[in-house]
């Protein structure tokens, strides 16, 4: 097949020799007792180097002699162009070659992804060494760059900042800006706003979050939480209380439920842009121009405010303010009393957030 002058390389015979490659041919294949794959690669160099110097190989393969294989939406071409086939990210990584090879092209409305043929609106797109989906967003580590993969494989960059009440953090595995929250442990273990920890030993009612913009009117809340010691040296929540203007949510910790004193009976409730929801023995209480508050099956509680009234806030979580990994990492925080202790740190301040209308004896 190689040296026929009417076979498939004749084309090339007055271009490059095909003695020498018959040669090596018949001693391959005799080395490697009849290998079909070395025959077949020892024709393939053949037509490689032909194509090289732009000589047109005619098809010398079939399904039953050196089959080339390819995927799904894919078909063998004896002279394929690697860069008119691929998705239009990939033109600036892989290289491409003014001539053609033999190999694999894409069916009609298929792209070469890198990996396999997909249709034209599932190309991916590259950038800085990432690979992106059509329509998928990746926010850079410091959350000043929105990476988004269009159709055309270009990547579209924007810049971009956190809101007040967000900070940039990896969350369930994805970058970007997340709703500060708040926690406050079963045992009266309180995490800020700003990451800094402590342990309420005292107890006691304890404003927890408020709006405390006294001319706030319509998105004003409050959450008071008490804890009582039901465990010797435990301090643990009993109850939450979450204010709105005309909303009164009691939740004790075994998750009974009281609006505005009445025992709640359904498993949702709705009023007024608020929403309390339980399920999976968590209740969600939500305003979504205000308050996010969830209280787990641990009683653990969690609490986050909308970005309207995040320079509003006040109580024992702290203020909203941006993240700051670098001071993060250098805190290592130690417990704290009620009223802020030397072992611990002022930025708390715990005992200036007793709530005045939840008195104690001797208080």
């Amino acid at each position: 097949m190689i040296n026929n002058t009417k076979g498939p390389f004749a084309a090339c015979h007055n271009v490059i020799d095909p003695e020498p490659y018959f040669t090596d041919c018949v001693y391959d294949v005799c080395m490697a007792k009849d290998e079909q794959s070395m025959l077949c690669h020892s024709m393939a160099t053949y037509m490689l180097d032909c194509q090289n110097f732009g000589v047109t190989v005619q098809n010398w393969r079939s399904p039953s002699f050196c089959p080339f294989q390819c995927g799904a939406k894919g078909h063998y071409e004896t002279c394929a162009m690697p860069c008119t086939a691929s998705c239009p990210g990939l033109h600036d990584i892989i290289p491409c070659t003014t001539t053609c090879v033999e190999g694999c092209a894409c069916d009609n409305n298929y792209k070469y992804n890198g990996t396999n043929c997909v249709p034209i609106d599932q190309c991916s797109c590259y950038h800085n060494g990432q690979t992106y989906k059509v329509g998928e967003s990746i926010i850079t580590d410091d959350c000043h760059t929105n990476n988004t993969c269009q159709a055309s494989g270009v990547v579209l960059s924007k810049s971009m900042e956190c809101e007040p009440n967000k900070h940039c953090q990896v969350k369930n595995g994805v970058m970007g800006c997340h709703l500060q929250e708040c926690f406050l442990g079963a045992n009266g273990t309180l995490t800020a706003f700003n990451e800094d920890t402590g342990v309420i030993t005292v107890p006691g009612a304890y404003e927890i979050i408020q709006n405390c913009n006294q001319h706030q009117t319509s998105e004003w809340f409050r959450v008071v939480v008490k804890l009582e010691t039901c465990t010797p040296g435990v301090n643990t929540i009993v109850a939450v209380y979450v204010f709105f203007n005309d909303i009164m949510i009691t939740v004790d910790n075994k998750h009974h439920i009281w609006i505005n004193g009445r025992a709640m009976t359904q498993t949702t409730f709705s009023q007024n842009n608020v929403k309390v929801v339980v399920s999976d023995n968590t209740v969600r209480i939500n305003n979504p121009s205000s308050l996010q508050l969830s209280f787990s099956s641990t009683n653990k509680l969690a609490v986050s405010v909308s970005d309207e009234v995040a320079d509003m806030v006040c109580g024992a979580c702290g203020k909203l303010r941006p993240n700051d990994t670098t001071l993060r990492a250098l805190r290592e925080r130690v417990l704290v009393s009620l009223h802020g202790s030397s072992t611990g740190f002022a930025s708390l301040n715990i005992g200036q957030w007793t709530a005045p209308d939840f008195p104690q004896c001797g208080l």
